[in-house]
């Protein structure tokens, strides 16, 4: 399984390392031109949008959309560990980066420019723990959608999903806020309620790993031609 994850980052190392800059200096870069201050929500905006929404879709599309195309996914099935397995690599791939680099942009950058002199401030724990969940979530289930799927199928459902996501996102705000509610009030209702709080934090990892393991047995059971692209 090592030698699958070395592959799949040495195969992607240039877009994987332009990833990585980007969404490390793009949200400083965002946060430095407009009002620096204390409010972090803009920075922390543009990375949700950048490292837990988009990159999931991207990274799934690099370690199997691009496999299929190219025609070499099915004979990762010649290989001597399970179909599984061999999913599980390319999620943990997926997910070990994202992670790293998100906290790299929540935590890091923000400790940096306050050694520079600016205000900006930590994000909580509370949304460093949900924000880490929902990537792994959407990494899982994008794993999943290009391993049933072919190639240009997944590829507009994650298009389309993100957008509908996204659209949808704002017209809740915009019809909930005349009536009182946000998401932060949602927030602090959550974090006010432990049991919750972690029930729904147990629920969310499961279905990731859910999501994984699905994606796992259809690529076992798939049948060798529809493991390969025209």
């Amino acid at each position: 399984m090592k030698a699958l994850i070395f592959k799949d980052l040495r195969q992607n190392a240039i877009g994987l390392l332009f990833f990585i800059a980007s969404a490390i200096l793009f949200p400083t870069a965002i946060y430095l031109v407009t009002t620096p201050g204390s409010d972090n929500s803009r920075y922390v905006g543009v990375i949700f949008g950048f490292v837990t929404f988009s990159a999931p879709a991207m990274f799934a599309m690099w370690f199997i959309g691009q496999e299929k195309l190219k025609g070499t996914f099915r004979f990762l099935r010649i290989l001597p560990i399970s179909g599984m397995r061999v999913i599980v690599a390319k999620s943990l791939t997926s997910i070990s980066i994202c992670l790293l680099t998100m906290n790299i942009s929540l935590i890091g950058m923000p400790l940096i420019l306050r050694l520079f002199g600016f205000s900006i401030s930590f994000p909580t724990p509370m949304l460093l723990f949900w924000l880490n969940l929902a990537n792994i979530f959407f990494i899982s289930l994008n794993i999943l959608v290009f391993t049933a799927l072919n190639h240009k199928m997944a590829s507009q459902i994650s298009l389309y999903s993100m957008v509908a996501v996204g659209l949808g996102v704002v017209m809740a705000g915009k019809l909930l806020a005349p009536r009182g509610y946000s998401i932060s009030k949602l927030t602090g209702f959550i974090q006010n309620k432990p049991g919750l709080f972690y029930l729904l934090g147990v629920l969310v990892f499961i279905l990731s790993a859910a999501f994984i393991r699905l994606a796992g047995n259809i690529f076992e059971k798939a049948e060798w031609p529809d493991l390969e692209e025209s």
